[in-house]
């Protein structure tokens, strides 16, 4: 895989915390295509502040995901993508990075679907945080993120694009989406001290039981108490 984006500025990512590289993914439109297809229903997941803290954040959240396993179903090149990464990332943020040693949540998607679904502040488990955008969203859907040099940044979703974050040491949050839903991308890296993942984190981010890779070949993750079955053309009913 050919991937050689530009923009990279390791000085602008140890300052801020974050950078964006433009151009990354030029397939991203027909990945967004098939996520929104609905051949695999993803899992609404809704989780409430109480819930929340366990995942080290503030507020509710309220998305449509697939874990990695479910993901591999709607985009299998998604495996390859994430491998290739990482000399780009090295690149980009001037440190070497592993892939993650938690297989179910190495990377997964995420549907907001318009005015019912966001994320609130929170910071990650995981060493960095690789946000790829699948769709441009002209209104709502920004990520919000308060910096490292103590200003408050806002990126918006454009299909192709990557957000590279430090979200252990960067708070932030994803804003409601518009008219149009939003899906990214979510691949995380460690470093070589990876930081621990309560394993209920899993059963909270995609429901219980797992997807096994046995089962790979089923309809996508079963919903536990914290999320459901849901079809991702549709918003949340009230």
């Amino acid at each position: 895989m050919d991937l050689a984006p530009e923009g990279m500025d390791p000085a602008s990512f140890r300052e801020r915390g974050f950078l964006v590289v433009q151009d990354v993914a030029p397939r991203a439109g027909s990945w967004a295509r098939a996520v929104l297809s609905g051949e695999l229903a993803p899992v609404r997941v809704e989780l409430e502040e109480s819930q929340r803290a366990l995942c080290r954040g503030r507020g509710s959240a309220r998305s449509y995901v697939f874990d990695r396993f479910a993901t591999d179903q709607v985009i299998p090149e998604l495996e390859a993508f994430y491998q290739a990464l990482l000399p780009i990332l090295a690149s980009a943020t001037g440190s070497t990075w592993l892939e993650s040693p938690f297989a179910r949540s190495a990377y997964t998607v995420k549907i907001y679907q318009p005015e019912s679904c966001s994320q609130g502040w929170h910071v990650d488990t995981n060493s960095l945080t690789a946000l790829l955008y699948l769709t441009t969203n002209a209104q709502g859907g920004e990520t919000v993120i308060r910096g490292l040099d103590g200003q408050v940044h806002r990126v918006r979703p454009v299909a192709g694009s990557l957000l590279l974050m430090d979200g252990v040491r960067c708070e932030h949050r994803a804003e409601p989406v518009e008219l149009t839903p939003k899906v990214v991308c979510l691949l995380n890296y460690y470093d070589h001290h990876p930081q621990r993942r309560d394993l209920e984190m899993d059963g909270l981010a995609f429901g219980d039981p797992p997807l096994d890779q046995a089962d790979a070949g089923g309809r996508g993750s079963s919903g536990g108490a914290a999320s459901q079955q849901a079809d991702p053309g549709k918003g949340d009913e009230p």
